[in-house]
């Protein structure tokens, strides 16, 4: 063959490949899918018209192709979580509490790809959530209350050892929770109950009955970390159910953990769960307001569990 035979052959040969691979591509394998459970193809979870937040697409294109990188994402964020749990155990203040909150958005955001990608958080019962009970319940109706009730409880250095609980309204009132003094200075909180109400002995210490489920991340997530009832400018009685989710988002936001808030008074932007988390950080036990203790549970319960369904998965 000549050398213009050669290169035409070699042209030709070429297209038919660009032709082959365009008609019938090559099937990527399982573990290179990255999307949402219902979308495993890119092209697919752009097209299908699913909700998917800005931060899922972000992570789950950093996470690419391969399941290996996949895990070590995931266990870069808990190393990031650990590192501003193991200062916010340790020492309260504004900044601690930012960078704790901003660090577990990451992992509401990881929800649905973690339950996707990775068996065990999707089919393991893992985590519990807790409720007051029934009885607790009835008590309260027609009452400003606050319910956060957390099964294993939350320890934490921070307090200095202090016990004591206080609220907003010190005039009137009951307000209970399981906490203990460790013999190392820290405490540990369970149950904390408020009820604009008084009441005998006998009913403060039955306040710590809870309804306990077990449930997986997603689940576990979206589960009622606190409920809270308290009185609007108007003179309502607003209740309120706070997912973790919601309760990472939000006070993250109206804390300005991971961008800066709006005004109180700019009520055009104003979230509906600003208000009720504004109230809930008027409640502190040992100084500490509230939303901290539900923060580093959560955060106490992913660094405590996650590991385990990482190992499950390899």
């Amino acid at each position: 063959m000549t050398p213009e035979t050669n290169f035409g052959v070699i042209v030709a040969i070429a297209f038919a490949i660009e032709v082959a691979s365009r008609l019938w591509p090559t099937p990527r394998p399982k573990d290179m899918h990255f999307g949402c459970a219902r979308c495993k193809d890119q092209d697919e979870r752009v097209a299908c018209g699913n909700a998917h937040t800005k931060a899922e697409f972000e992570l789950e294109d950093v996470w690419g192709a391969h399941r290996g990188a996949k895990m070590h994402i995931v266990n870069l964020h808990l190393e990031r979580l650990r590192r501003h749990y193991d200062v916010a155990v340790r020492t309260y203040d504004v900044i601690s509490f930012w960078d704790l909150t901003h660090s577990l958005r990451i992992w509401a955001d990881l929800k649905r790809t973690l339950n996707a990608e990775i068996p065990a958080f999707a089919s393991t019962l893992a985590f519990k959530t807790g409720i007051p009970a029934k009885k607790i319940r009835r008590l309260a109706r027609g009452h400003e209350h606050v319910f956060a009730y957390m099964p294993g409880g939350v320890m934490t250095y921070a307090s200095g050892g202090e016990l004591i609980g206080t609220h907003q309204r010190q005039e009137k009132g009951t307000l209970t929770s399981w906490v203990k003094r460790n013999t190392d200075g820290s405490i540990e909180l369970k149950n904390f109950c408020f009820i604009d109400d008084t009441f005998d002995e006998p009913t403060m210490k039955a306040m710590s009955a809870e309804e306990v489920t077990r449930c997986n991340y997603m689940q576990w997530m979206g589960a009622e970390a606190v409920r809270v009832a308290y009185r609007t400018s108007s003179g309502d009685l607003e209740r309120v159910a706070i997912s973790r989710e919601q309760m990472i988002r939000r006070v993250a936001n109206t804390l300005d953990g991971s961008h800066p808030s709006k005004p109180v008074s700019d009520q055009e932007f104003a979230n509906r769960l600003d208000a009720p988390i504004r109230v809930l950080l008027g409640f502190r036990m040992g100084g500490i307001p509230l939303p901290y203790f539900i923060g580093l549970n959560v955060a106490q319960d992913i660094l405590a569990i996650g590991p385990k369904l990482l190992g499950q998965s390899l």
